[in-house]
Order: structure tokens, then C-alpha cells, then sequence
């Protein structure tokens, strides 16, 4: 495959070691890698001897060894050799990562996950994952999603990096593999939950204690880069559209016809990248199972009594808490926005908007008596109440 890069070497030597380490002294991988020496085999097993001092030997004995071998690699002088002797330190450095965060995984598949990534072939993509240079961790992002499904703990971890360049990159990869249930749900929460800025935290706090002082370190987090590029997970999820998007559509209406739940508040502004987020899936899939408690969220008073009526590149737009909710009526019906006085609005990076108060509640009642005429009457349409109008000027 393109993807794997020719690193001149069998696995790595620590690799191996470290996964006999900690797979346990009864065989397994130990046995079935005959470059690893006598003397380290016989070592790896005195590991799990019933005498405390002959673990402990064994323990140093291994140490001894891999020093050892270090030393070796060391005092070559020869350049050529030396850098190519670096590559295999940095190599083994990654591998070794990528071994201890195996053993955090569940027993039962353990030892497969270590055939598996200790081959030859996958090795060197693991190897790149686990570095800890995101310039590296994207030379493997490729292989990793050809070899989908069974690469899907570390396309996970790489999509939960914090670094932009390495879960867009993952991000990109993953475009036409078949996902399961697990990254669907990933991409989601991403995509309508993470888009919703109320309440986020961007500053996490230290304190270190200086002999008698308490200095106190703020560590900024980029949470709102993340949230910017939810965008993107919408793209990858709107791709796919798997089945289960219209009853994750459906679920959140359910948590947003209750008030005050971060579902409401996020469905009630199309300022929030979660709401644009959610109506960008919500067009894609159209889940009529969600227009009952869209008509129940209309029975209920907008959310902090607040609504927009200005002007904004020469248009006069309207948007209050249930102007969302109504367009979506209208996409669960198959209906055409335009028919209702939808139109879509740059305003927020994008809304669906009508002009006026007005053009919004004729469109409520339309859609609402249709929903009625097709026996959806779990709520019936009631005019907006008064609100306290933030209006603004042109832009």
C-alpha cells in the first residue's frame, strides 16, 4: 500500500520487548519473535517468577540489556549509519507509546491488537500516530483509514487530538470508509453538541506552589477552534447520512422541546454553530418523527424573550427562538422553504430568516395546519408571545 513507508527494519526491537513485558511471562508474542536474545527471552519470563528477588533481578537485567544495546548504536561513527540509527530510536520511541496505551485496553483483545500493529506492515503507520510531532502523526492518516475497521481506536484518538492539523487531516481521511455506531456518535456530539457555545470553558487554572508562594498558571484552550471546524465533522456526518442520523435528529428535538436544556438554547439562535450545524443535517435527512416536539417546542414562550428585526446587506430580516423550529417543520414536510417566506440569510454565516414577525407566524400556521391535515397533532399553533425586541440598525 502507498501509505506504508519502507523503514529499512524489522519491527522494532523495544517494541517486541515491551509488548512481551506486558503481555506477561507465558509465552505469547516473546516466542513467536526469534530476534529477540536468549538472554532477554529468559529475562522477560523471570518476570512473572512467584519470588519477589528474582522479578527484580529480572527486571534490571532487562534494563541492562536494552542499555546495552543502546550503546551499540551509539558509538557508530559512520554518519550514514548514525542517522539512520536516529530514525530507529525515534521509531522505537513511538512504538513503545503505542504499546502502553494497548495495555489500557480491554484483556480480551489484547494480544490481537499486538499482532496486529507489531507487523510489519502496520508498525510504521503506528509508529507515526503515536508521535508526539503532529507533522509525523499525518503521515499516517491515510493507512489508517485504509485499514478501517480495525485502525478504529487510533482514528479515534486522532480525531480527539488537540492539534488542528491532525483531526482535519483525519477528518478528511475517513471521507469513504463505512463508519460504525461509535464514530457516527463521535462526529455528532462534534457536529450540534460541540457547537454549542453556551457555558464553554477556554481557560483552565494551575496552581504551583513556589517554596511559599502560590503562583497561579492559566493555560488557554482552543475550544473554539474546534467548535469553528465542527463544520467540517457536519460535512463528513451529511456524507455519510447513516440511519441512525434521523433518530439522533429526532432524539435532540425531544431534549429541545424541554426548556432551558443547552438543546433549547441551542435551537433557539442561529448564532450558535451547533443550531447551523443541526439544520445542515436536519436538511439531509428530514426525520418527520421529529415534527411532534418541534410543534410541541412552538407551545412554548421564546426562551429569554428575545428576537432580532433589523437590517443586514440591505435586506430587513427577522429571526426570533421559534424561526428555527418552523423552517424545520417545513423540512420534515418536504416542502419547499421559499413557498413559506423562508430565504437564506449570510447573517450568523448563514440563517434562514424571514422579513417580518408577520411573514414568520403565517408561515407557523401554514405548516402547522399541515402537519394537522397529515394527523401529527400532538401540539397545535398558538401565536408567538410578546417579546422584548432587540432591534438594530443597518450593517
Amino acid at each position: 500500500m502507498r501509505y506504508f513507508r519502507n523503514y529499512q527494519m524489522n519491527v522494532s526491537l523495544w517494541g517486541v520487548v515491551m509488548a512481551g513485558l506486558l503481555i506477561g511471562a507465558s509465552g505469547g508474542i516473546v516466542e513467536s519473535a526469534p530476534h529477540i536474545s536468549s538472554a532477554m527471552a529468559r529475562a522477560i519470563r523471570r518476570l512473572g517468577s512467584s519470588r519477589y528477588t528474582t522479578r527484580q533481578k529480572a527486571e534490571v537485567e532487562i534494563r541492562t540489556l536494552l542499555a546495552d544495546q543502546l550503546r551499540v548504536m551509539i558509538t557508530e561513527t559512520n554518519d550514514e549509519r548514525r542517522i539512520r540509527l536516529m530514525h530507529v530510536l525515534e521509531f522505537d520511541k513511538n512504538i513503545a507509546r503505542w504499546t502502553i496505551a494497548v495495555m489500557r485496553r480491554p484483556l480480551r483483545n489484547r494480544e490481537e491488537l499486538f499482532d496486529w500493529g507489531l507487523s510489519p506492515q502496520v508498525a510504521p503507520l503506528i509508529a507515526d500516530a503515536f508521535s508526539r510531532r503532529p507533522s509525523v502523526q499525518i503521515k499516517a492518516v491515510g493507512g489508517l483509514a485504509a485499514l478501517w475497521p480495525r485502525s478504529e481506536w487510533i482514528v479515534d484518538r486522532l480525531l480527539s487530538s488537540p492539534h488542528r492539523l491532525v483531526y482535519l487531516s483525519m477528518l478528511a481521511a475517513i471521507w469513504n470508509i463505512k463508519p460504525d455506531a461509535h464514530l457516527i456518535d463521535k462526529l455528532w456530539r462534534w457536529s450540534v453538541a460541540s457547537g454549542n457555545t453556551v457555558g464553554v470553558q477556554s481557560v483552565s487554572l494551575h496552581r504551583l506552589k513556589f517554596r511559599h508562594q502560590i503562583i497561579t498558571i492559566s493555560h488557554f484552550v482552543n475550544i473554539w477552534q474546534r467548535i469553528q471546524d465542527s463544520t467540517y465533522a457536519t460535512e463528513v456526518l451529511r456524507h455519510w447520512n447513516p440511519p441512525q442520523l434521523k433518530t439522533l435528529l429526532t432524539d435532540y428535538a425531544r431534549t429541545a422541546s424541554i426548556p432551558n436544556t443547552p438543546a433549547a438554547r441551542t435551537l433557539a439562535s442561529p448564532a450558535e454553530t451547533g443550531c447551523r450545524n443541526y439544520l445542515s443535517l436536519f436538511a439531509r435527512a428530514r426525520p418527520r418523527s421529529a415534527a411532534p416536539w418541534l410543534l410541541k417546542i412552538l407551545r412554548s414562550s421564546s426562551p429569554g424573550g428575545i428576537s432580532f428585526v433589523g437590517n443586514f446587506n440591505n435586506q430587513q430580516v427577522h429571526w426570533d427562538s421559534h424561526t428555527t423550529i418552523v423552517y424545520l417543520l417545513i423540512l420534515a414536510a418536504g416542502k419547499k422553504p421559499a413557498d413559506y417566506h423562508f430565504f437564506h440569510s449570510q447573517l450568523y454565516g448563514g440563517s434562514w430568516l424571514t422579513n417580518t414577525p408577520g411573514m414568520q407566524l403565517q408561515a407557523q400556521k401554514k405548516i402547522v395546519a399541515w402537519w394537522h391535515r397529515h394527523h401529527v397533532t400532538s401540539a397545535s399553533a398558538i401565536a408567538p408571545t410578546k417579546s422584548r425586541t432587540a432591534t438594530h440598525g443597518h450593517r
